[in-house]
């Protein structure tokens, strides 16, 4: 009997793969023996592996945008708001250390698509939305879209340190507590008139 696959299931499985290791445990053979098919059914989706592990990429980027805002709708408080933004945000890479280096740090040599890029673009501008509602005097889009991108340059370099083994922090609870305390310190400086 022939295992139904489709574009979607490729994708959740392929994420799952490389969720702890990154996009290395990714070929149309590890995804295909995990789905239940022959590699050779992948290419009906993609016409490789670099692409499936690219679009496996945009879709880490929405996961990430939709986790950062998870819990903020009932918190009213603009600091507590961006300790559980950047909590979220944080936590999402902690567990999921292979999604962290696919986006981060793994080059792309596949050319974006204007539907592609359109989509990573939806993603960042989620993200940036999303804690632009806890900042005070960066009300128009592109202040706290440079904002944000300083202060998550910031969390990005912390967790480098902390995955390659040389962060003080070995306890990844004192590791998250210290990085979001100043990753909230960072936004209240840069977030003024």
């Amino acid at each position: 009997m022939r295992k139904e696959i489709d574009k979607e299931s490729i994708i959740k499985t392929a994420k799952r793969l490389m969720k702890k290791e990154g996009p290395s445990q990714v070929s149309f053979r590890s995804v295909a023996r995990e789905l239940g098919c022959t590699h050779t059914n992948l290419y009906n989706y993609f016409p490789n592996a670099e692409m499936l592990v690219y679009e496996s990429g945009e879709s880490i980027l929405q996961d990430m945008a939709l986790a950062s805002s998870e819990g903020l709708g009932v918190l009213k408080n603009a600091k507590t708001r961006l300790e559980r933004f950047y909590s979220n945000t944080l936590k999402l890479y902690l567990d999921h250390p292979g999604w962290f280096h696919l986006i981060w740090s793994s080059p792309s040599r596949t050319e974006k698509s204007s539907e592609s890029e359109a989509r990573i673009n939806s993603s960042i501008q989620l993200f940036v939305k999303t804690a632009q509602g806890s900042l005070k005097h960066c009300k128009n889009y592109e202040e706290a879209h440079n904002l944000i991108h300083t202060v998550n340059a910031y969390l990005l370099g912390e967790l480098s340190i902390y995955f390659g083994g040389k962060s003080l922090f070995q306890n990844r609870d004192a590791l998250e507590s210290y990085v979001v305390k100043r990753c909230v310190e960072l936004t209240l400086l840069l977030d003024h008139e």
